[in-house]
């Protein structure tokens, strides 16, 4: 079976003040159905930029990168919306929930950019909130919720369109311990029951651990 994330060859650099920076050097990276890898490194390492990468937001790279099937290169604006609309799913350290709406409303967010029909996206809002534990506030608006009830909403917004992939940035940075395991739970089922493909960035040994496998980067390469 192909594998959901395949990269060769990753290199991305900037340039800056005549000056060209690299970020990442020559990176490869398999994720299969299912997995859960945990990208590990100090700020400034080039995690966050691989995860933009893997989920069409920077185009300027050298490599081949193939997510859920589709090659990136090449691909223009609406080939690269299309592709993060049918496929990834993004979740953020800060939950990036718009505090006028409710959180029904914000897991409906991604639905204005298909043509499913009302009935059918609010029924999927539904049953996403109830599969996060938050079927109970579903007309609450985000500044009246804590930390982890946020991030279940994100994680709601993020299935609504059945990805195969997420991309996940400290997605418990923000959040206590106990929280955090709660959501890595919520994690767990999700890699499991529906073979989601989780790629998480990370400087936390604890989350590290629930990974089914871990990579480390340095100076944007994978550690040995």
């Amino acid at each position: 079976m192909e594998p959901v994330v395949s990269v060769t060859g990753l290199h991305k650099s900037y340039r800056s003040d005549g000056l060209e920076k690299e970020v990442l050097r020559c990176l490869d990276l398999s994720a299969g159905q299912g997995e859960f890898v945990c990208v590990m490194g100090v700020s400034g390492c080039g995690k966050t930029t691989l995860l933009n990468v893997l989920g069409g937001l920077d185009t300027d790279f050298a490599g081949d990168v193939r997510v859920a099937g589709t090659m990136l290169r090449g691909l223009d604006d609406r080939g690269l919306s299309a592709f993060r609309n049918s496929k990834i799913g993004f979740i953020f350290q800060h939950f990036n929930l718009l505090d006028h709406l409710t959180c029904a409303e914000n897991a409906m967010l991604p639905s204005y950019f298909v043509r499913d029909p009302a009935a059918s996206v609010a029924a999927r809002v539904a049953e996403l909130l109830a599969r996060v534990g938050m079927a109970d506030k579903a007309g609450r608006r985000p500044p009246s919720l804590s930390g982890g009830e946020k991030q279940r909403v994100a994680i709601a917004r993020a299935l609504l369109l059945k990805p195969v992939l997420m991309l996940c940035d400290e997605p418990t940075g923000d959040l206590d311990y106990a929280t955090a395991d709660s959501i890595l739970d919520l994690f767990d089922s999700l890699r499991r029951e529906e073979k989601i493909t989780l790629v998480v960035v990370t400087h936390e040994e604890h989350l590290a651990r629930r990974a089914t496998r871990v990579v480390r980067m340095q100076g944007g390469r994978f550690e040995e």
